[in-house]
């Protein structure tokens, strides 16, 4: 038994030690930063359908001002004086029908400019984040390394004594420890505590404490852990 309890008390201290090389904040500032880069590649990739359909909209509006332009241009190199009255007013009526649309459109083209300066502004804001998340996240990296690299020594080292004592252990609880343990009760081995389990603090039957003092353990009958007598 002595050897039995030895051989968690090392357990102990190694998931200890594991725990404490497992940085958790470098580790979730690592995980926000990869999220966040996720999130700004799929805001990029929007941010370039939305620049795509700008230009596209602004290259047809631009066409139809430019062929719009033309026709005033057009309209304005006719001889007025060879023109009836009614020509002239015509002409006019066009010019002014032509110039309102050059007018609207002349908006709409201003209106998709502003937009894309935006977008560009928003690009770049969004590019300039993405770095500064990948250097957080490289240095998080290097931080998490580091501490697992402080904890490496002593883990080989408490792995190496568990290795050597194992040998030394008697096969039947450790067989029983190692089972109780897949099952995630631990520690497996309490002491009985004022005539209770040293694990859920259960009282023991007094049957039951007549057999811990002549087989030397039990098993708790209510949380499964296998009590032993403090020496």
């Amino acid at each position: 038994m002595k050897e039995m309890l030895e051989y968690q008390k090392l357990e102990i201290e190694l998931n200890k030690l594991k725990k404490n090389a497992d940085n958790v904040e470098a580790k979730n500032v690592m995980a926000q930063m990869a999220s966040y880069v996720k999130d700004a590649q799929n805001k990029s990739g929007k941010l370039e359908s939305d620049a795509s359909k700008l230009l596209s909209e602004y290259e047809t509006l631009k066409a139809n001002y430019d062929k719009t332009t033309d026709q005033v241009n057009n309209i304005l190199k006719n001889d007025v004086g060879k023109m009836s009255a009614e020509e002239v007013t015509a002409m006019f009526g066009e010019v002014n029908k032509l110039s309102s649309d050059l007018f609207m459109l002349e908006r709409k083209l201003n209106f998709i400019i502003t937009n894309a300066k935006q977008l560009l502004k928003n690009f770049e804001i969004t590019r300039n984040n993405v770095k500064k998340a990948k250097i957080k996240h490289r240095e998080a990296k290097e931080q998490l390394d580091e501490t697992i690299k402080s904890y490496e020594p002593k883990i080989a080292e408490v792995e190496k004594k568990l290795a050597e004592l194992e040998k030394k252990v008697d096969k039947t609880l450790l067989a029983k420890y190692k089972t109780l343990k897949s099952e995630n009760v631990f520690p497996v081995f309490v002491p009985l505590t004022q005539d209770a389990c040293g694990g859920c603090r259960m009282n023991i039957p007094t049957s039951r404490l007549s057999k811990l003092n002549a087989d030397g353990y039990i098993t708790c009958e209510h949380c499964g852990r296998i009590i032993y007598i403090q020496k």
